[in-house]
Order: structure tokens, then C-alpha cells, then sequence
């Protein structure tokens, strides 16, 4: 696990010390949205670490009213008329020769197709396959754990909190329990907007997605009155958060890598099924967990399909192991295990 790493570099945060937790939660559930013990050594820092040293070193906020799928509006403009939006896929017939989707609204027939749901949803079953999955593929679906990640937006009637972009939280009781606050009223964000975002990940994430919203005002209002002792803390006026691990086209937030797991088995989630292929950020290696991972991996399979395509030729394949090896051998780290 990597918490096993940790403590090889003399990080093993003692459970009773809360300023401890509170650092060990930053460093990693912050992203992760799990806690140490949960991931894998070796993969569970792979698409941080790709992400950061490939992009950049820092994160940006995206405060453009628009929001954030405006981009990805502006690049299917072109074939937005041919997109069938509120369609429920149920099943997904499937041979060498070519696939019939069937969804709430119909069927469509295809050379081929590309799934791009969740892991979570893979997992939930909610979509049948006929014929059913192989083994070797059903293994590697199983194989992987989808992670939630909740920010929880709340605006106020006055704003009382330090003007600073983080306001930490280290709970006396429990591990990341409301444990960061971000205000979005400081200059150049939405300036007088008394909003302010807690974000929980993990079992406390499922806690809260499972309350009633008022329970959580109310108890992000207790924290905030221990915090501010001397303020005039106000009750939060609305909240909004998402319910990742709730909505059925999803199930969670993004996946991460856990303990012994292998890129043979990752490689096993990723390949095809006959005329069914897969995409999405769970079936990158290098960038899992992250939205351009999703974007690679349909932009890989989309390429690998192509020239297919083009000659009407059925029967393309990637590379899949019907036996697994408990550790990956250095010369399967190549592309064709997405390395």
C-alpha cells in the first residue's frame, strides 16, 4: 500500500494526533479522495505525478460563468446534432460481426462501439452484456475502486471567515471531517458572494451524499462556531453539493489504482470485447482519476478504431491476459499495456 511507503520514509501518522491526520489528509485524501491504506504504492501516484510534471505545477479554478463543460461544448459543436442526450442504455449485444445498443428509447446498430462509463457503473452491472463478459474482463472491472470526492458549496449571509484561499479544519474525533474550507468572495473569484466550499472525500463523503442536506449545514455550522469562537458565525442560507456516489451514471467520483493490483489486470479493464471497446479516465493508466485521462483514452481508442473503420475490417483487437502475474514484469511497461 502506499501508507506501507509512507512509513519506509517515516511518515506514519499516529491516529490520536489530529493535527497528524489533518496533514496526512491533505497530503494525500485531498486528491485521492481515499485514504493511503486503500491505494497502491506503486500505480496510486502514477497520474499525479504524470499530471503535474507533463502539464503543470499548479491548479487553476475555473470561475468562467460558462463553466467548465462550455470546452467541451465548443468541440462536439459539429456533431451535436447526431448526439442522443436522455438516452438510458440497458443493453449492449455484442459479437465479432458488430453491436446493438438498446437504451430506453430504441436500439442503434453499429460496426462498433466505445463505452465510456464509469467504472462504477461497469461494476454496478446496470448495463447487461449478452453474451455476458468473459472472466478475464469481468476480473478486471472488479479489480479496480471507485473513490468520491464531495464539494459541498455553501453561501452565507455575511462573510466571517480569514480571507485566506485555505482554512483548515484538524477535528479532534475524526479523520477529515470538514477538514478544508476554500472561500470563493476573495479578490478576483466572486468578490461578495459569502460562499463558502468544504470538501470531504471517502466514507465522509458517502456520510454526507446520504443525510439530509440540512444535517450537514448544521454541522459544518457547529465547526465553523468551534473555529470562529470570537466571530459572529451566521447559519449557512443554501447548500449545494453533488451526489456522486448516488447518481447511476456514475456511482462515484473517479477511480484509483488499489493494492495489488497489476498493469496486466489494468491492461484487462481497457481492452475490448469483441466489437466493444472502452474508454474513459479508469482505462488510463497515466492519467486515471483525471478528465484528460478520459480524453486520451477515447482519443487512443478512436485512433486504434479508425484505420479499422476505414477498410470495413471486423475483428480488431488490443492486447488482453487470460492469466494474471501477481507482480508486472518490466518489459510489459510498453504501449500496449498504456505505459
Amino acid at each position: 500500500t502506499y501508507r506501507a511507503g509512507q512509513r519506509l520514509y517515516g511518515w506514519d501518522p499516529r491516529k490520536t494526533d489530529p493535527a497528524e491526520q489533518l496533514a496526512d489528509w491533505w497530503y494525500w485524501d485531498w486528491g485521492a479522495a481515499s485514504p493511503p491504506e486503500m491505494h497502491s504504492e506503486v500505480f496510486g501516484v502514477i497520474s499525479e505525478i504524470a499530471t503535474y510534471w507533463y502539464f503543470s505545477e499548479e491548479d487553476r479554478f475555473v470561475c468562467d460563468e460558462p463553466g467548465y463543460v462550455s470546452a467541451l461544448r465548443n468541440t462536439v459543436d459539429s456533431v451535436l446534432d447526431r448526439v442522443r442526450v436522455n438516452n438510458k442504455v440497458t443493453s449492449i449485444k455484442h459479437d465479432l460481426s458488430g453491436v446493438t445498443v438498446t437504451s430506453n428509447n430504441g436500439c442503434v446498430n453499429a460496426k462498433y462501439s466505445i463505452v465510456t462509463f464509469s467504472l462504477g457503473v461497469l461494476q454496478k452491472g446496470d448495463v447487461k452484456f449478452d453474451p455476458p463478459l468473459p472472466d478475464w474482463k469481468a476480473q478486471g472491472i472488479a479489480g479496480f475502486e471507485m473513490a468520491t470526492y464531495t464539494k459541498i458549496f455553501l453561501k452565507f449571509p455575511t462573510s466571517f471567515w480569514d480571507k485566506e484561499k485555505f482554512i483548515l479544519w484538524a477535528d479532534p474525533h475524526v479523520r477529515g471531517n470538514y477538514p478544508v474550507f476554500q472561500p470563493l468572495d476573495l479578490d478576483g473569484l466572486y468578490e461578495g458572494s459569502n460562499i463558502l466550499v468544504a470538501t470531504v472525500t471517502g466514507e465522509r463523503a458517502y456520510r454526507v451524499e446520504s443525510q439530509d442536506p440540512e444535517v450537514t449545514k448544521q454541522e459544518i455550522y457547529d465547526i465553523l462556531r468551534k473555529m470562529y469562537f470570537d466571530r459572529d458565525v451566521t447559519y449557512p442560507e443554501d447548500i449545494y453539493f453533488a451526489n456522486w456516489s448516488k447518481w447511476d451514471w456514475a456511482y462515484g467520483s473517479y477511480s484509483y489504482w488499489p493494492a495489488s493490483t497489476s498493469l496486466q489486470e489494468h491492461q484487462n479493464l481497457r481492452a475490448n470485447v469483441d466489437s466493444v471497446f472502452f474508454a474513459g479516465e479508469a482505462t488510463s493508466q497515466e492519467f486515471f482519476g483525471y478528465l484528460h485521462g478520459a480524453y486520451y483514452e477515447g482519443k487512443h481508442v478512436a485512433e486504434f478504431l479508425a484505420p479499422c473503420i476505414k477498410v470495413n475490417q471486423a475483428g480488431c483487437t488490443e492486447k488482453k491476459y487470460d492469466v494474471l502475474t501477481g507482480v508486472t514484469p518490466y518489459d510489459l511497461y510498453n504501449p500496449d499495456n498504456g505505459w
